[in-house]
């Protein structure tokens, strides 16, 4: 049977673009994006598939091209899998939609191992996503996709919204950038990374996932999220105490990310959770080589930052994992957290200069680990749920050891103090919350403690260490 494509048939307009002369001659990639099919959004109620899917397969044939969707809705019932060199635009997020059924057990767009794609303005979404039992994804790109440019893009409900490198085949995800994306509700992640490197999401925002927000692990590499925002997420512990979900979730395999600017707040556990241990899909491996800079995180359940609390480094039937660790944190602001401002149980990890402020527990808290470096920090007002408890910066040496422990410059206050322009003097905290400045168990060894102005405790000394 032969099957022909016209403008009637599919509702697509055809146009060349014309070399004006003295320019330079388009590659081939080039003059297959600069063929454009414009399709009309064919109303509500209408199965918009086929002629979706007829649009790209045309593009495929010709080598490429850019799919242009009118406003309005365009509601579907099977995935649309776009082939290399092409682009599917819309006309803005919200404007331009693609609705797939509640419940849709298909991917809506897939990538799978193309080269040069583009997706830009444009919406994707289920018709209803309150019930969260879908098990498809709103965007999947796998099997060694490379060059993807997701642009302008809204993703809500299903599965997850957005998953890169989820597969069994090995092959991973490269040179992948999303540019002010947004996600939100996703019955589990919101973008869900695995197997893919040189990730780049630029001021993206994560809302209001079942668990987390951002998640990435199992042998990616050169993770950036730069600016945007993971706030409100792990809403499953709304409906489990025992469950919760977190901002950005680094889990058993994460080398050389970089996290910068991001705001994370009001998440259902830590803001940003780092941790190593077992993963199943490819097993897992370390989370190492991190860097944290200038983020704020707020008001999380969990702590603001937090890594490797939850003891991923022990496997089951007692088989160990080395501790995250080569790690550097440099500034933000880790405020009102219900846990620590900052947990760490790593190895060769540096804090440099972060605001850590009025968190329920202790301001900064360091457990098993070693070579840890607090430089410049600046501690107030912690323990606020009870006063006198804890203190500012808190070494703990749990489980075993922790050695070799540099703290200085920086200030610890108790209270929170404000600089009288008239003096240049602080003036005297209304309330005093912090135990004593700085607190080491018995389990530490090592400590070194230099230029720290503390100031403004309960106990009789700055300093409690048990273990000297």
């Amino acid at each position: 049977m032969k099957i022909s494509f016209t403008a009637a048939s599919i509702g697509l307009l055809v146009a060349v673009s014309m070399l004006s002369p003295g320019t330079l001659p388009l590659t081939a990639a080039e003059a297959s994006m600069s063929r454009t099919a414009v399709l009309q959004a064919p109303g509500k109620g209408t199965d918009a598939t086929q002629r979706l899917q007829a649009a790209i397969a045309e593009a495929a044939r010709r080598g490429g091209g850019k799919i242009h969707l009118s406003a309005g809705d365009f509601e579907l019932t099977g995935s649309l899998t776009l082939p290399s060199n092409t682009a599917l635009v819309g006309e803005g997020r919200g404007i331009t939609r693609l609705i797939a059924p509640s419940g849709a057990d298909f991917n809506v767009i897939e990538i799978e191992g193309a080269i040069n794609v583009a997706v830009s303005d444009l919406s994707v979404m289920e018709a209803s996503f309150e019930a969260r039992k879908t098990t498809g994804r709103g965007i999947v790109i796998n099997s060694g996709a490379r060059d993807i440019r997701i642009n302008n893009v809204a993703v809500t409900g299903f599965s997850s919204c957005i998953s890169l490198g989820r597969n069994e085949e090995g092959k991973d995800v490269a040179q992948v950038t999303f540019r002010d994306c947004l996600v939100e509700k996703g019955r589990y992640y919101g973008f869900d990374l695995s197997l893919c490197r040189r990730v780049l999401l630029d001021n993206c925002q994560a809302y209001d996932c079942y668990l987390d927000g951002i998640k990435f692990r199992k042998r990616t590499t050169d993770i950036t999220i730069r600016g945007g925002e993971a706030s409100r997420n792990g809403t499953s512990r709304l409906a489990n105490p025992r469950m919760n979900g977190n901002g950005v979730d680094g889990f058993a395999g994460g080398n050389a990310f970089l996290i910068d600017g991001l705001v994370t707040e009001h998440n259902q556990g830590a803001g940003i959770y780092i941790k190593t241990g077992p993963q199943k899909l490819m097993e897992g491996g370390i989370i190492a080589n991190g860097m944290i800079t200038n983020v704020r995180s707020r008001f999380n359940i969990g702590s603001g930052l937090d890594i490797n609390r939850s003891k991923g480094d022990l496997g089951e039937g007692g088989e160990k994992f080395p501790l995250a660790g080569d790690m550097v944190v440099m500034g933000g602001v880790y405020e009102g957290n219900t846990r620590a401002g900052i947990f760490l149980r790593g190895r060769q990890i540096t804090l440099l200069a972060p605001i850590v402020k009025r968190n329920e527990q202790a301001g900064i808290e360091v457990a098993t680990g070693g070579s840890i470096s607090i430089i410049g920090a600046l501690v107030s007002a912690n323990s606020a749920k009870e006063p006198g408890k804890r203190a500012g910066i808190e070494l703990l040496g749990l489980e075993g050891s922790l050695n070799h422990v540099v703290i200085r410059d920086g200030s610890v206050n108790g209270g929170e103090s404000t600089l009288m322009s008239d003096t240049n003097d602080l003036n005297e905290p209304e309330k005093i919350f912090h135990r004593t400045g700085i607190y080491a168990s018995k389990g530490v060894r090592d400590i070194v403690i230099e230029g720290v102005d503390i100031r403004n405790y309960r106990g009789a000394k700055p300093t409690e260490i048990t273990g000297q």
